[in-house]
């Protein structure tokens, strides 16, 4: 058990003699005033803190006077506890008290259900009248309270101990009808602790009884046997805590009128993974209320006209014996089917009595995972009249208090007294090179507690086993700090931060530091580097002196700490030994007088053996912590550090920004949506409308008059026109592929880039295949673009689904860089389980024109690495790109492209992001067959030897390569290779200028083939016109391609290129073929000479081992190796075949500056005197002068003169590994700090988006793709902003759409502004 401790607070009230009295008034000068039983207060107590008088658990006296000679009987009044820890799954524990006296369990109180903060009043059971003599709760050193959870349902382990406070009899008989609030210590051994845990807090209430107290706890005993003996129900009689007695005797008849306020994030149930919901309230056997509808929403609002609220007027017996009412939340289903449950809560009457406003978490229905959200209900006392109001319609809702619960008392954490102006931003950023622990692992595992003066104001989590640990908003790292400016400047101290080593029984600290309040108040933001200085040991446990003794005993004192948590071991005996020794030698009175309960401890098991400990030798314990440095004068690792390095500490600060403050309120709390970040993030399956009768509708109709009679027409999904809703719910296919070629009209702004705009809107599929057993394939898009990703909505049975202009299609992303690629999938939707991917696309936009609307159709493929590949169909897109500066973005290329990542708050939204991203072959994982595919796709670059064949021969044939009017083309890169060779031989010093200018030749020879194919869709953006938007910043005109262009001569001169490769392919098989039939002739001649006498004839073994593959740990590291070979030749493919058009503009650049350069450069001259000068000066006859003069002279340096030199050098190489370590550190920290800050807002799954294209094929649009010049919308669309998940800033990173915008319209308001005083000013002229 733990040792005996002060209480942490005491409540007072507000009163001028609460501060004025002095601690150590006596009895008779405090102005008592006593609380009855029952929880009701008294007037303000105007007295001193008890927190004054401390007591260490001596045996005899008492700080307040003597023993009472007299049978004094103490009133114990249980009040409340606070931050309990969650013994259940779903976050709470049902907590009860026993008072324990010795061994003895005196008293128990009520359970109150699922709570970490229970208020016990006396129908709970919360008092108790100590009647032992004062000389035999002395002998027992007080008393325990013992809070324990009542293991009553399936989640919650049994009756697992949460806390044990110990309180002193100088406490008890001190006491003077003050609440005293005690620190529960957690148990020894208990699986429901983690590191950094704590078990929470008990507040009590102790005076002396009164002659009334004892026959109200009397009387009150008697009501509750003549209640048991009335109820017949066993449900009322057996309370649903399972503890004997009834809870509703002390508690008067109400008429309680309950209004049901809200849920949020409930389960989707319908296809577009919304729902309908409505709740219904049941009280025992029956259903006595129910809520109207609320369509299309996971977050609803009722209100009076959703018939929010009802009366609950029955008797109390009844209420209890019901265990109070039934939530039931449902979702409404047009159709034939059953309404599906969302989620249930039982509400118990305990709640409803007590007239609050309390959200439940709701239980999730049978066979669903996910978790089924909140209810938020009010319950409020009502009179007679006001209820038969209620029955008329009449009643305005009263709105009255709710019952005074007690307050929380002594928060752990003490706030600045007195007023404050200014808030703090405060960020512990990492800790570096902390000294080790003391243990047998010597690992720490360290948390920083922060004080203003003497007050703790922030406490972070600990970090397990990590010596250089990194805290973020996640873990503590951020905290809020209200200050007075003019108070924190007048301080001595500023800000002290303490290190220490979290451990079950105290760790040691590991270093602390003071910054004075001047640095604190200056600093903006920046980095603070601080060295932390050796501990404070005045302030140490006396007990330390143990510490030198544990160490001296070498490896004891580290088996002692193992063997206090042990049962009866031998570390133990070691322990008990180490004691008994001290004792012989005279340490201390205390060590003798801890040899016999030692000895006792060593004797028993279980908790007697950390009794004895805690008894006689918690000082010990205590002391080998504080005692560190004795015991790691042992530990190796820690003799090699300096004495005075204990390691650094990284702190920055700044004044608080709303919008700081807002984000560490939501931080808290990780409720609803801050600054509708998480708006995309929810995918909410959009089918807007619905369908109005309860059989669904028909799919097609045929026209049977009018000028369209005989023509099939089909259902428009996902709606019809709202505008136009009679006439366009259905049409013909000619009309829906015209509807779905109009303009959007709702369009949703996404991303965080500044280069550029995105528009994307998908417009159909074709072709898809049936995904789904009984009807149809429901058919939605995913598109993802850098840090962003939009969705469409759903289209039911449909294999070529369209998408409308009122429908959700239209995306418009925000560019980062120019090279991204913009990646499609195509979905079908299940209710149940997870979405089928149907295919995929990779859209590169880098060739994409401004000005220039592109509606293209591709091929979707599950994956992109594939050989096999088959088509699953065709989607349709329009593509549009704006730039605001064409030579910004081409420069944008020079920086290296940042890593996107795109978090989501749902695994099942991950695999759908990945299968987007990646497809559906896992290029990662060890697999034969992924190995199979590497080595396939290396083989599969031989194909490049016939393209090099053909250009060879052209070159010299002297065929025509580069066409001049019109189809007559002249052979320029033939004339090129002739100059080149005539002048190399006449110069071969030009070798290096012609290898860069051979490079350049090259990737412009590419770009030349690629642009003057048949396909149109193949070419990309000349290097001339590149060079042009950088140099002149001017974009090139709209592209105009019709749809099929030069169709015929580009499928021609592809089945053409394909005929030679398979013809190529197929006589270096045959070849293959011939030669390892040969050797296998070879083998076979071979072995029979081997054969020639062999004698033995018996039965060879075989084993599957023989047939079996390697070891995943050879060809594991293989199939990594080839991956990285297979991604690097992906890059650099793609650079130079102009599918990364900017970099491949770089690169030629760069080839033909360098090779100008060194064409220019006299080589002949720079290499003929370079050689003279090294020739003259290296091995001249003045060399012997040199040998005279000057290097015999030179002295050997010695030993010391060397090592000095050596050292000076590993200094030096030390130093600059360190900066280079340091920088490393500071990009680490700033990505650890910036995840926890996305986890926080958009959720902790993380996809990465690759900016680079790495995809082993390029898709293409089809032949049926065209482009033309766009034309904007007569009707201006209606966008949404959602933004991106892109962050900008440290210590709290912003949100860089939501800035964007802020700065924005600050920007433009300043303009507005200057504009009107520029027209004042001009008309006072």
């Amino acid at each position: 058990m733990p040792p005996n401790n002060p209480p942490r607070a005491v409540r007072q009230e507000s009163h001028p003699a609460s501060t004025s009295a002095s601690a150590s008034a006596s009895l008779d000068d405090l102005s008592i005033a006593s609380a009855p039983v029952g929880g009701r207060r008294g007037p303000p107590i105007t007295v001193t803190s008890l927190t004054s008088v401390k007591s260490h658990g001596t045996s005899t006296g008492s700080a307040l006077g003597r023993v009472p000679s007299y049978n004094k009987e103490l009133l114990i009044e249980i009040v409340s506890c606070r931050n309990l820890i969650p013994c259940s799954k779903s976050g709470f524990s049902d907590p009860y008290v026993k008072i324990r006296l010795g061994k003895i369990d005196k008293h128990k109180t009520s359970c109150i259900e699922k709570t970490l903060n229970p208020c016990f009043l006396p129908k709970h059971k919360n008092t108790y009248i100590l009647r032992s003599m004062p000389s035999d709760v002395y002998a027992k050193k007080g008393i325990e309270l013992v809070v324990k959870n009542h293991g009553n349902n399936a989640f919650s382990f049994s009756n697992d101990d949460i806390g044990v406070a110990k309180v002193s009899a100088d406490q008890l008989y001190g006491a003077t009808g003050q609440e005293m609030e005690f620190e529960l210590h957690p148990p020894t051994f208990s699986k429901l602790f983690r590191p950094g845990d704590k078990a929470g807090f008990i507040t009590i209430r102790v005076r002396e009884a009164t002659l009334g107290d004892k026959d109200e706890i009397k009387d009150r005993s008697n009501v509750i046997k003549k209640v048991r003996s009335k109820i017949k129900s066993p449900r009322a009689v057996e309370s649903k805590t399972g503890v004997s007695g009834l809870d509703f005797v002390d508690m008067d008849e109400k008429i309680l009128l309950v209004e049901i306020v809200s849920c949020r994030q409930l389960l989707g149930s319908d296809k577009d993974g919304s729902s309908d919901p409505y709740v219904k309230v049941k009280l025992g056997p029956n259903y006595i209320h129910r809520t109207e509808i609320m369509h299309k929403t996971l977050n609803p609002k009722f209100t009076l006209k959703q018939r929010n609220t009802f009366v609950i007027d029955c008797s109390i017996s009844e209420l209890f014996g019901f265990h109070g009412i039934g939530i039931k939340v449902k979702d409404w289903d047009r159709g034939v089917g059953g309404n599906d449950n969302l989620g249930t809560v039982q509400i118990p009457p305990e709640d409803l009595y007590l007239c609050q406003t309390k959200e439940y978490h709701l239980t999730s229905p049978p066979g669903k995972l996910e978790d089924a959200g909140f209810i938020t209900l009010k319950t409020q006392e009502i009179t007679e009249q006001e209820r038969d109001n209620l029955k008329k319609g009449l009643l305005s809702m009263v709105k009255k208090p709710p019952i005074s619960l007690p307050p929380m008392l002594g928060a752990q954490k003490k706030k600045r007294e007195g007023p404050t102006d200014t808030t703090l931003l405060v960020e512990v950023v990492s800790c570096k090179n902390l000294r080790p622990g003391i243990g047998i692992d010597m690992s720490v595992d360290p948390f920083v507690m922060v004080f203003d003066g003497e007050h703790e104001v922030h406490r972070t989590d600990s970090v397990a086993n990590n010596q250089n640990p990194i805290y973020t908003v996640g873990n503590g790292g951020v905290f809020l700090l209200d200050i007075s400016k003019e108070q924190f400047e007048k301080q001595e101290k500023g800000l002290s931060f303490k290190i220490r080593d979290w451990d079950p029984l105290g760790g040691e600290e590991l270093g602390q530091v003071t910054v004075p309040p001047k640095d604190i108040l200056e600093n903006k933001g920046e980095r603070m580097l601080l060295k932390l200085l050796p501990p404070d040991r005045s302030k140490l446990n006396p007990g330390a002196l143990f510490g030198s003794a544990a160490g001296a005993l070498g490896s004891v004192g580290g088996a002692m700490v193992g063997g206090v948590g042990q049962v009866g071991g031998s570390a133990v005996g070691l322990v008990g030994k180490g004691v008994k020794g001290l004792g012989n030698t005279g340490v201390g009175k205390f060590a003798k007088t801890a040899t016999k309960p030692m000895s006792s401890a060593v004797q028993k098991k279980g908790g007697a053996v950390f009794n004895g400990v805690k008894a006689g030798g918690g000082a010990l314990v205590s002391g080998v912590r504080a005692g560190a440095g004795a015991i790691n004068q042992f530990n190796p690792l820690v003799s090699k550090r300096a004495e005075d390095d204990y390691g650094y500490i990284t702190i920055r600060c700044r004044e608080a920004t709303s919008y700081d403050k807002k984000f560490m309120k939501f931080a808290k709390e990780r409720r609803g949506d801050f600054l509708g970040c998480r708006q995309n993030n929810e995918f909410i399956f959009h089918t807007k409308g619905g369908i109005s009768s309860l059989l669904p509708p028909r799919l097609s109709i045929k026209e049977r008059s009018g000028p369209d009679a005989g023509v099939e027409k089909f259902l428009v999904r996902p709606e019809p026109d709202p505008k136009r809703s009679a006439i366009t719910k259905y049409l013909s296919e000619k009309e829906i592929e015209d509807e779905a070629l109009k303009p959007s009209r709702e369009w949703l702004y996404l991303g965080s880039g500044i280069t550029g705009r995105l528009y994307v809107e998908i417009l159909g599929c074709d072709g898809l295949p049936n995904m789904d057993t009984i009807g149809k394939t429901d058919s939605f898009a995913l598109v993802v673009f850098e840090d962003a990703f939009g969705k469409t909505d759903v289209i039911d049975d449909c294999l070529s689904p369209k998408w409308m202009p009122w429908s959700r299609r239209a995306f418009m992303f925000s560019m980062e860089h120019p090279s991204s690629d913009l990646r499609v999938g195509i979905f079908d939707f299940d209710k149940m389980g997870h979405n089928d991917l149907i295919g995929r696309v990779t859209v590169p936009i880098s060739h994409l024109r401004p000005d220039t609307e592109y509606v293209m159709s591709y091929h979707l493929y599950e994956d992109a690495v594939t050989p096999e590949r088959l088509p699953q169909g065709t989607v349709t897109l329009r593509v549009r790109v704006e730039y605001g500066s064409p030579k910004q973005v081409v420069m944008a290329n020079l920086k290296p492209p940042v890593e996107q990542f795109i978090n989501f708050q749902n695994p099942r939204h991950l695999a759908m992001a990945q299968l987007v991203v990646e497809g559906k072959t896992d290029m990662v994982s060890y697999g034969i067959g992924t190995l199979t595919m590497h080595i396939a796709e290396l083989t599969s670059y031989k194909s490049v030897t016939y393209y090099i064949t053909d250009a060879i021969i052209s070159l010299l044939l002297w065929r025509g390569q580069v066409p001049l009017f019109g189809k007559f083309k002249i052979p320029l890169h033939s004339m090129i290779a002739f100059y080149a060779a005539i002048t190399f031989v006449e110069r071969p010093t030009l070798w290096f200028s012609y290898f860069w200018f051979g490079n350049a030749w090259l990737l412009l020879a590419i770009q030349n083939w690629r642009n003057n194919a048949p396909n149109a869709w193949n070419r990309t953006t000349p290097f001339a016109r590149i060079l042009m938007m950088m140099a002149l910043d001017k974009a090139a005109g709209p592209e105009i391609i019709p749809a099929d262009f030069q169709k015929a001569e580009a499928v021609e001169y592809e089945e053409y290129m394909a005929e030679r490769v398979r013809k190529a392919e197929e006589a270096a098989l045959k070849r293959y073929e011939e030669n390892n039939k040969l050797w296998a002739e070879h083998q076979k001649e071979t072995a029979e000479l081997d054969q020639v006498g062999e004698t033995d004839i018996s039965t060879k073994k075989s084993s599957l081992a023989d047939y079996a593959s390697p070891f995943k740990s050879i060809l594991y590291p293989i199939q990594q190796l080839l991956y990285t070979i297979c991604y690097y030749l992906r890059i650099v493919r793609n650079i130079y075949l102009w599918d990364e058009q900017y970099y491949a503009a770089f690169l030629t650049a760069a080839s033909i500056v360098i090779g100008l350069v060194f064409y220019v450069l006299p080589w002949s001259f720079i290499l003929r005197w370079t050689g003279r000068l090294v020739a003259w000066l290296v091995f001249g006859p003045h060399m012997k002068l040199v040998d005279v003069f000057y290097y015999s002279k030179l002295k050997e340096a010695t030993e010391e003169e060397e090592a000095k030199k050596l050292t000076e050098y590993y200094k030096n190489l030390k130093e600059s590994a360190e900066k280079n370590a340091q920088v490393a550190r500071i990009r680490t920290e700033e990505a650890v700090k910036q995840k926890s800050v996305k986890e926080i807002l958009f959720g902790e799954f993380v996809e990465r988006v690759p900016v680079i294209k790495c995809e082993r094929f390029i898709d293409l649009p089809l032949y049926n793709s065209y482009s033309k010049k766009y034309v904007p919308p007569a009707e201006e669309p209606n966008v949404t902003h959602l933004g991106g998940q892109g962050l900008i800033g440290t210590m709290i990173p912003e949100i860089r759409s939501i800035k964007d915008q802020k700065d924005a319209k600050a920007k433009k308001d300043a303009e507005e502004e200057a504009k009107a005083k520029k027209a004042a000013k001009v008309k006072r002229v």
